[in-house]
């Protein structure tokens, strides 16, 4: 979906179905990619929408517009493309032998005559990471670097070339030649000076900053949406735009992303229950990183500082409710955890099948298996292969206690009954009634739908809702029986769902055109 937003106060205006918009340098038209009735293509609009015209027929993702307006890059099946601004003359600027795992990342020189692009290869290839210069007049490539980690930027002189490599931030001449190391960080920002670079350093966290204004942002599919406990007007999204902040009921989203690698997706948030202030995020690098980072936030999200945890998408974050301080992440391989905050971080992975991605986490503060009284809390760790797996040792070992056959997108512990645990999975909802020994499906009135949130009411946890593609549906017998709560949504499918723990009445639900709240216990939404 492409919005256009005018600015505060203005109407947004919906363009239509699209990814990946690209402005025109001179402002007239918008370039953008949609899949309509087959594979994705480049499309070309004004900015009102109309006019659309179809540029490719082969297929096309991630259009970029050259600065001199001549021509667009776009990528598609891991390989580069340029072709004209009207579509004419398409031309691979990929040889064609790079066995690219993603597509890769786009850049143009500040005059156009260059397209820079960098990606990493195929595993099964046994080579680095590598970006290329590519001359667009001659169609021939006249550079290439080896081991280099996103992001990567021209100069503004056109004269060097910026990019992260294992923390460091390095600049390398255009033709050739050394690179200079400039500093220790995860990203920069080229300045007007020649060689100047701002950057963030890592892993030092820097002091709290004077608050400062910051412009609206667009809520774009939350992953993950949290309230804080202690000041429930508070609220944060994680999303494929980063981090947002919301401090007033009616007040406007801002983007709370400083430090955070763009384009890096937030894919879980989790808050340190006993200081709302110190946030932790985890990312997914999706097409355009070698993994995701765990980042930390002691401010409330005015920065963050990336943890030793990166190289490694991370889809959900648990900490400790009785011990702070210690810190579960769910990864692409495997649980890691953390007992100093997120200083240092190690994998505690025995008896998890290896390279296993785990995409929810629960933590039940009973010590011991849920109900017993006896040893440490309780993690489970749900699995996009399907299985739900428990550690009763503070993740030392780890036993597979359920095998659900659908991917797990979230967990819920019932707040007054230990034992009872749900799982939101792409095959409806799961509990087990024992601590996970048994699991069986939940029939009533959500057989078999696909689910991507459970959240229990923690004042009457009889109240139990959950949501997904098909909206949001409410139970009021413990998650029996349940029945449609979508009233005001549109139709629309549900990403995410929060609960006011002040005001169980209060409602949010994450979507593809934002957020909604319900005030009513789901009846309606706005």
């Amino acid at each position: 979906m492409i919005v256009l937003a005018r600015g505060r106060g203005a109407e947004s205006r919906d363009l239509g179905d699209g990814s990946s918009p690209s402005w025109s340098p001179d402002g007239r038209r918008v370039v953008f990619s949609a899949k309509r009735g087959g594979r994705s293509q480049v499309w070309v609009m004004y900015p009102d929408g109309s006019d659309q015209i179809q540029l490719t027929s082969t297929g096309g993702e991630n259009p970029a517009w050259s600065p001199d307006g001549r021509f667009i890059a776009y990528t598609f099946n891991t390989r580069v493309y340029v072709i004209n601004a009207d579509g004419s003359n398409r031309r691979q600027a990929t040889t064609g032998d790079e066995p690219f795992e993603q597509d890769p990342y786009l850049c143009w020189s500040w005059d156009g005559k260059s397209l820079l692009y960098g990606a990493f290869y195929a595993p099964e290839s046994a080579r680095p990471s590598a970006f290329y210069i590519w001359d667009v007049e001659t169609g021939s490539q006249v550079y290439k670097r080896g081991d280099y980690h996103q992001p990567v930027a021209w100069s503004p002189d056109g004269k060097w070339i910026g990019f992260v490599r294992h923390g460091e931030v390095w600049a390398q001449p255009t033709g050739g030649g050394e690179a200079r190391r400039m500093a220790t960080g995860t990203s920069f920002v080229w300045s007007g000076q020649p060689l100047a670079l701002a950057v963030q350093p890592v892993p030092v966290y820097p002091p709290t900053p004077t608050p400062t204004a910051l412009p609206p942002a667009v809520v774009q599919a939350p992953s993950v949406i949290l309230v804080n406990p202690r000041n429930p007007t508070t609220l944060y999204i994680g999303a494929a735009n980063g981090v947002l902040k919301r401090t007033q009921a009616a007040g406007n989203w801002v983007a709370a992303n400083a430090g955070i690698m763009h384009p890096l997706k937030v894919r879980a948030l989790a808050m340190d229950p006993a200081s709302p202030s110190v946030l932790y995020a985890g990312t997914d690098g999706e097409r355009s990183y070698p993994g995701g980072v765990l980042y930390k936030s002691v401010d409330g999200g005015q920065r963050w500082a990336a943890t030793p945890l990166k190289g490694v998408d991370v889809y959900a974050v648990a900490v400790d409710p009785n011990r702070p301080n210690t810190v579960y992440a769910g990864t692409a391989k495997g649980v890691h955890k953390s007992l100093d905050g997120g200083a240092s971080w190690a994998p505690v992975e025995s008896g998890i099948r290896p390279n296993t991605a785990i995409t929810a986490l629960a933590i039940d503060p009973t010590p011991g298996k849920p109900g017993s009284g006896e040893g440490s809390p309780t993690v489970f760790a749900g699995t996009r292969s399907g299985e739900v797996y428990r550690s009763v040792n503070g993740g030392a070992d780890w036993s597979a206690v359920g095998s659900l056959e659908a991917a797990v997108n979230a967990l819920a512990l019932h707040y007054q009954r230990p034992g009872v645990i749900f799982a939101a999975t792409t095959e409806g909802l799961y509990r087990s009634s024992d601590g996970g020994d048994v699991w069986l499906p939940i029939a009533g009135g959500i057989w078999k739908i696909p689910l991507n949130s459970v959240t229990i009411d923690s004042l009457k946890p009889s109240v139990m809702y959950v949501g997904g593609p098909k909206g949001v549906f409410k139970s009021n017998d413990g998650g029996n029986n349940w029945g449609p709560a979508s009233t005001g949504l549109g139709g629309l499918g549900v990403t995410a769902l929060a609960i006011d723990p002040t005001d169980p009445q209060v409602l949010y639900a994450g979507t593809e055109r934002g957020l909604y709240r319900s005030g009513t216990g789901g009846i309606s939404w706005e």
